[in-house]
């Protein structure tokens, strides 16, 4: 009915399945491989990302896999024949690995902030991008409404030039003819 959960497992079968670790690894890889292959847009996370998380996850389930047989030697009942030695020799490596789980957790969670803060600076940074993007498209849109103004300026100017040319064209005209009529006038 599937795998019996953790703390019911016989430690051979614990001792196995850690074994299968490097394996499932390599299944991993391969799926990765796969799936960046034929993904349509870019994966957020590189292998190198997934095998430092995994290769993490690896170490501290053997880590604790050891502080758990050293603490199933250390049981009452144990069928070792010094045991008074053997417990002592076994609980100061368990105090070591407990200690070192607690080192190692402490850098795991240093990892795992960083990683987040370089996620919050990737946010801001794409961020700032895209201010910077809608900043320049005001710009441009500012300058392109700019120079539509100017052109209708031009235009409007370039108009009123005309009529007044042309109004100008009929003032001169009345003008020359009221000088041909003095003209004539005097003249006469």
């Amino acid at each position: 009915m599937g795998t019996p959960a953790p703390a019911m497992m016989p430690m051979e079968d614990l001792e196995a399945a850690i074994a299968e670790l490097p394996a499932k690894k390599d299944a991993l890889r391969e799926a990765f491989d796969s799936l960046a292959a034929c993904s349509p847009y870019p994966l957020p996370f590189t292998w190198e990302d997934l095998d430092a998380h995994v290769s993490s996850v690896q170490s501290s389930i053997s880590r604790r896999f050891r502080q758990l047989r050293a603490l199933e030697a250390a049981r009452p009942g144990s069928t070792s024949k010094n045991k008074e030695g053997a417990n002592e020799v076994e609980e100061e490596e368990v105090e070591e690995e407990e200690e070192e789980v607690v080192v190692e957790e402490e850098e795991e969670e240093e990892v795992e902030e960083e990683e987040e803060e370089e996620v919050v600076e990737e946010e801001e940074e794409e961020e700032e991008v895209e201010e910077e993007e809608e900043e320049e498209d005001e710009e441009e849109e500012e300058e392109e409404e700019e120079n539509d103004k100017q052109m209708k300026e031009a235009d409007d100017y370039i108009g009123n030039q005309a009529k007044e040319d042309k109004e100008g064209g009929k003032d001169n005209k009345r003008k020359q003819d009221a000088d041909e009529e003095a003209i004539r006038r005097t003249t006469l």
